[in-house]
Parts: structure tokens; C-alpha cells; sequence
């Protein structure tokens, strides 16, 4: 779950400020290479797969991400977060904005035909190198859907805001010097056999074969699938050396790029990350519950600005990072619990941060900081909850693991044949 929002929202709410008009939106490409800017190249070999993600920048998320630059700000605006995904803000007593992504996709054409495979209702494409290498057009059509919840004296106003934007990229297929076959792992170059080719598509397959059965933790397939590409690369060599024995001079080289365990190897290391995260949240929310039992503690507290940034600012900052569940491949546990500071408690820390005044009202603050404690204690006890819940995803990916080192040995072991990782 994020903690998202936004800065400002209805300009008639905030006394404006001067600001730069928001940029026009536009398309930007992410890959797993890099990022492709509005009529960049996308260079990659004929049978390489590349997966593109098509972003809408600019435009409100442009402001989400620079509020300071293109928000017309009152001197009363307190920003609580903000990034490529919302921004949320306050601008006095009672009034909250938050800007949130609701969604993203994108529209594909061009000239790859089959060798582009957009995901249905999703922003993503998965790019297969045509098989003749030349230039292609892509172009692409992206949507990002926005929706704004703003809460003032009682009141609650909700909008959804749609921006478009398109882009033309080209697609540049560049065959590897020598090549007669090129997969999405594999490149052979020297003299063609009809016969290798045959069983290097087989070593494919079983390649996707196997990483698919990885991800849906099927790990006696996994370990089948192993054997077959093991088998079926022996009968590679037994060919190569046929062919070494018949055609004197005969030469050949073969080059395995990754292996079919990567996309299960990044969901392993996403859910870790997100392990560290959890660790880091349950010494914040410690921390913090103690610091506040010893301001209550101490009758003669008096409070400020600073004490109350102390209790309240390092869990806003780590809850800014946190994932959510369509972020991690899958695999994240659906049941993890409310992260939100609960917003009445929210509110009242905003509004103090904007008029000190406010704690001078002993009895409210030491109200507000005993339900900011309670939060925290809460997220002290299920913590372990959603800790085992975490634990138990990376436990269940252990097999993973075993079988990526099994893969690696076998095609860095092949006698003929080069192996790197894939790029």
C-alpha cells in the first residue's frame, strides 16, 4: 500500500502563488535496458524480448512530483508526500487534497505486428526483434487516469482527470555480425546448420518453459524441464561434433544469454526488499511509541513543531516508499493491514505544523499523541503477522533458488557454448 496524495487541487481553494504552467504531457518508454524519451531508438537483435512499460509525464504528474515548481501554493500549503504516483497536501484547518494514480494503459501500433504483444488493459508490451533486421516504427497512445478526494469543513469532493499523450519511437534491429539464429537467450554465429537451429529452438522453449513454471511454483516441472534442456543440449554437442568430423574446418559459436530462473530470481529479491522494509517500520514504530510514552510522561513537556516532526515524520517518509501488492510481481500477501496514520490524527499534526498555536492546547495534543501511540502499538502487533506473511512468500520461493544454480551449471557448462548474463 502507498501512502499517496497530492499538492493542491481546485485552484480557487489556495492563495495562489506564481508557478509554471504544467508541462504538455508526453510518452516516455521504460524498459528493463533503460528509459526511450519521446522519438528515441529501441536497439535490440532479431528474437531478443524486451518488456516496455508506456508512462504519461508531464501534465498532473509533473505537478505530483514537482509541486513547489507547478503548484500555485498558498503560504499556508503543507506537502505531506508527493511523487510520480501522487501527491498529498493540506492548506489550513480541515482541508486535505490527495492526488492518487488510479490507473495506466496504453495503445499500441506501428509496424512489428506480431512481434509487439501488448497486456490487455495494462500500460505494458512485450517486444520480440523481428526476424529481419531494418528500422520499425512504434507509436503508442497512453492514459493515465487520476482521482482527487478532498476533504474540507465536512465535506468531501472526489474527481477523476484523464491525460493523454503519444508517442513515436522507432525500433532498430541490429542482427549480431555472422548470426544464423537469434533468440531471446540465444545467438549462434559461424557456419548455419538446419539440424542446430532446429534444437537451438528447442533449448528456447524450455528456456520460457521453465522460467513460467518457476513463477507459478510448479518445481517438479521446473526440475523436467532442467532435465530436457540438459538432455537437449548434449545432443547439441553431439551434433557440433559430427559436423566437426565430417566438414574439416567446420566452426560455430553458441551463446546463452541469462538464464530461465531470472523473472523468478527479481520477484525473490523484490519480496526481500520488502522484508527490510517491514524490519525498518517495526524500529520506527518502536521507537516512536517510546518517545511518545515519555513526552506524556514528562508533565513538563512543552511541545513544538520539532517534537511533533519526531514522532510523525520518519513514518510518513518510510510509508512513501512502501510497495503495493501489484508491485511486486504477484507475490505480495493480500492481508496486510492498514499502513495509514488514521486522518483525523494526520490532520491535526498538519494543521499544527502550519499554527503552533495549536499546542498550546495541552489536553488536545497529548489527546493527538496518545492515538498517534495507540497507531504505532498496533502496528507493532501485527507486525509479526505481516512479517510471517512475507517470510513465508521468500520461504515458498526456496526451491527457486536450488534450480537457478542447477540452471546456471548447466549452460556455463556445456563445453561448447559461451554464457553471460543477460543485459
Amino acid at each position: 500500500m502507498r501512502i499517496l496524495g497530492n499538492v493542491l487541487s481546485l485552484f480557487a481553494v489556495l492563495s495562489l502563488s506564481a508557478a509554471e504552467p504544467m508541462p504538455t504531457p508526453f510518452v516516455r518508454l521504460k524498459t528493463s535496458v533503460g528509459t526511450v524519451e519521446k522519438g528515441g531508438r529501441i536497439t535490440l537483435r532479431p528474437g531478443e524480448r524486451l518488456t516496455l512499460e508506456a508512462r504519461v509525464y508531464g501534465g498532473r504528474r509533473a505537478w505530483c512530483m514537482e509541486p513547489e515548481k507547478f503548484a500555485n501554493m498558498g503560504r499556508n500549503t503543507v506537502i505531506e508526500t508527493k511523487g510520480e504516483t501522487g501527491l498529498s497536501f493540506t492548506t489550513g484547518p480541515g482541508f486535505r487534497g490527495i492526488w492518487k494514480l488510479e490507473s495506466e494503459s496504453a495503445v499500441w501500433y506501428g509496424q512489428l505486428g506480431d512481434a509487439l504483444k501488448p497486456d490487455a488493459g495494462k500500460a505494458t508490451a512485450t517486444l520480440t526483434g523481428p526476424k529481419n533486421p531494418g528500422n520499425y516504427q512504434l507509436s503508442v497512445k497512453a492514459t493515465s487516469t487520476w482521482h482527487y478526494d478532498r476533504h474540507s469543513q465536512g465535506n468531501h469532493v472526489e474527481q477523476t482527470e484523464k491525460q493523454e499523450a503519444e508517442g513515436a519511437f522507432t525500433v532498430v534491429v541490429e542482427a549480431v555480425s555472422g548470426s544464423w539464429f537469434s533468440s531471446a537467450n540465444i545467438v549462434a554465429t559461424g557456419q548455419p546448420d538446419d539440424d542446430l537451429r532446429f534444437r537451438l529452438q528447442n533449448v528456447q522453449a524450455l528456456y520460457d518453459s521453465v522460467s513460467q513454471h518457476l513463477l507459478n511454483r510448479k518445481w517438479d516441472l521446473a526440475r523436467q524441464g532442467l532435465e530436457s534442456l540438459k538432455g537437449t543440449l548434449g545432443n547439441i554437442k553431439s551434433r557440433l561434433d559430427q559436423l566437426k568430423r565430417e566438414k574439416p574446418g567446420y566452426a560455430c559459436q553458441i551463446k546463452f544469454m541469462g538464464l530461465p530462473s531470472d523473472k523468478v530470481m527479481l520477484r525473490i529479491q523484490a519480496l526481500q526488499k520488502m522484508a527490510e522494509q517491514w524490519k525498518a517500520m517495526n524500529l520506527i514504530a518502536s521507537e516512536n511509541a517510546q518517545k511518545i510514552n515519555q513526552l506524556l510522561l514528562n508533565k513538563q513537556t512543552v511541545f513544538s513543531n520539532n517534537i511533533l516532526k519526531s514522532v510523525f515524520k520518519n513514518y510518513l517518509d518510510w510509508g512513501s516508499g512502501v510497495p503495493g501488492p501489484n508491485d511486486l510481481f504477484g507475490a505480495v500477501p493480500a492481508h496486510l493491514q492498514a499502513l495509514v496514520i488514521p486522518s483525523n490524527t494526520l490532520d491535526w499534526y498538519t494543521n499544527a505544523q502550519e499554527d503552533a498555536s495549536i499546542l498550546k492546547n495541552q489536553a488536545q495534543t497529548i489527546q493527538k499523541l496518545s492515538q498517534l501511540r495507540e497507531f504505532y502499538l498496533s502496528r507493532l502487533k501485527v507486525f509479526n503477522q505481516e512479517n510471517r506473511a512475507i517470510h513465508d512468500e521468500i520461504n515458498a520461493h526456496q526451491p527457486a533458488k536450488e534450480l537457478e544454480g542447477q540452471a546456471k551449471a548447466i549452460l556455463s557448462g556445456t563445453g561448447f557454448a559461451s554464457w553471460q548474463t543477460k543485459r
